[in-house]
């Protein structure tokens, strides 16, 4: 039985680079990306309204993963990661819901 590993590829969260991430561990490419994206961002919005890296628990699969969130509350965050999304959406869908 062979069993396939899922690579987890994502594009760079700024969206001055086109990059491509092979990994969870980080939103963006290199921390000069980084800093650029939240020198850009808080140009645009101010202070008080910037994102931040944040990890969150997939409710349904358990999955921990980085994403760009206002988060103010207590512990870890409970957001469906892409792939449930697709799979409760699809299913609502289905049934009409």
């Amino acid at each position: 039985m062979n069993t396939v590993k899922k690579r987890f590829i994502t594009q760079c969260q700024n969206p001055l680079c086109t990059k491509t991430l092979t990994s969870t561990k980080t939103l963006f490419c290199s921390d000069k990306c980084k800093v650029n994206f939240y020198e850009t961002i808080e140009d645009k919005v101010g202070p008080y309204a910037i994102p931040y890296e944040i990890e969150c628990k997939c409710p349904i699969c358990e999955k921990k993963y980085l994403m760009l969130l206002h988060w103010i509350g207590n512990g870890v965050p409970r957001v469906f990661c892409s792939e449930c999304k697709r799979r409760v959406v699809d299913r609502d869908l289905y049934e009409g819901i």
